[in-house]
């Protein structure tokens, strides 16, 4: 399989834009980056991030706040709370973590390659690059990087450093062309931003550019490679589960990373209705004996034990001390005392029986 470089940029205001999810605001970002409760859901073990540069992403979210607030736009009106004051990117390192550490240089390499993208994050952006965090509680290594428009003295957002695509179709706006033309410029920009990560990082770690198109199949193809997709996730996650057991808890949780949550707690929660299923019928199981036990002593009928149904599942060596030990206590039941004394006459040396002893009993 390729590695493929990725590097993204995404703008996010102080609520979230037309289309976007609730979430996609600045605080939600930042919550999400240093892992606030309840703001990482996509994560099954979350861990506090490193800060390897910059200032502290809270600060950064209320600059970002702040710059909303005081910003314009070009007719001198205050901004939509849904405008864009702050610019999120991540950088992600595309060989899996579960790769890494076959080799012994794979913990170098990534260092280098972290060091290579901050330098080159430092060069494209300048003063406007405020924080930089490293994540590493998800399957890839990766970098979160926040970054702030500059404001003009005229009140205005400046995206000449933030964001090279916003500002080439600010530059496009201004300039009075057409929306193609716009919408041009901002891809151009960005696939530009690209190049220049691949030129100056990537390609020196054996990373590409772009990755394999999308195949065009037709439906039923499509549902035959999702469905085995789930098969393979399914069955990963069955294998997790029964290895968790297997080793520390810090290790189980590191390898439960490496498995799609859904298949994991879908996985978890059968394994255990089957374990609750499994008590509950050997709870009937010994309710139902203890029962016919407490019957046959009542009755003190010896074809009754005989007639005891035990499940088929049961242990046959315990069977047969259960049958032996029912019919011993079958023969202690009183006896009327003319038979008792007839066949105490009738006893010869040969068929003294040995009492207060019977299998599975202590004298």
């Amino acid at each position: 399989m390729s590695n493929v470089q990725f590097i993204h940029l995404s703008g996010y205001g102080q609520k979230p834009g037309r289309g976007q999810p609730p979430y996609a605001t600045i605080n939600g970002v930042i919550a999400e980056a240093v892992r606030a409760p309840r703001n990482a859901p996509h994560v099954a073990f979350p861990d506090e991030p490193a800060q390897i540069f910059g200032i502290d992403p809270l600060e950064v979210a209320h600059q970002a706040t702040e710059l909303l607030r005081l910003a314009k736009d070009s007719r001198g009106r205050r901004l939509r709370s849904s405008c864009v004051s702050l610019i999120a990117g991540v950088a992600t390192y595309p060989i899996p973590k579960s790769e890494i550490g076959g080799f012994v240089s794979d913990r170098d390499f990534y260092h280098l390659w972290e060091q290579q993208t901050l330098e080159f994050l430092q060069q494209e952006h300048g003063d406007a690059l405020k924080c930089v965090l490293r994540h590493e509680d998800e399957t890839h290594l990766h970098l979160h990087f926040y970054i702030l428009p500059v404001l003009t003295m005229d009140g205005r957002l400046d995206f000449l450093h933030a964001h090279p695509g916003r500002y080439a179709r600010a530059d496009a706006v201004e300039r009075e062309v057409c929306p193609a033309a716009r919408d041009a410029a901002y891809t151009n920009a960005t696939v530009a931003y690209q190049d220049r990560y691949h030129r100056d990082v990537s390609r020196w770690f054996g990373h590409e550019r772009v990755g394999p198109r999308r195949k065009r199949v037709d439906r039923a193809r499509h549902k035959a490679n999702r469905a085995a997709v789930e098969h393979v996730e399914r069955m990963r996650a069955e294998f997790e589960m029964n290895y968790r057991v297997q080793v520390s808890e810090s290790e189980a949780n590191e390898r439960s990373r490496r498995v799609s949550d859904v298949h994991f707690i879908a996985v978890a929660a059968e394994r255990e209705q089957g374990l609750r299923a499994e008590i509950d019928r050997l709870r009937a199981d010994k309710e139902r004996l203890e029962a016919e036990v407490r019957h046959l002593r009542l009755a003190g009928q010896k074809h009754e034990v005989e007639e005891v149904h035990i499940a088929p599942d049961v242990d046959p060596l315990m069977r047969q001390n259960l049958m032996e030990s029912l019919a011993w206590l079958a023969k202690l039941e009183p006896q009327p005392v003319e038979e008792a004394a007839s066949n105490t006459c009738n006893e010869g040396p040969d068929d003294e029986v040995e009492r207060g002893t019977a299998p599975g009993f202590p004298p």
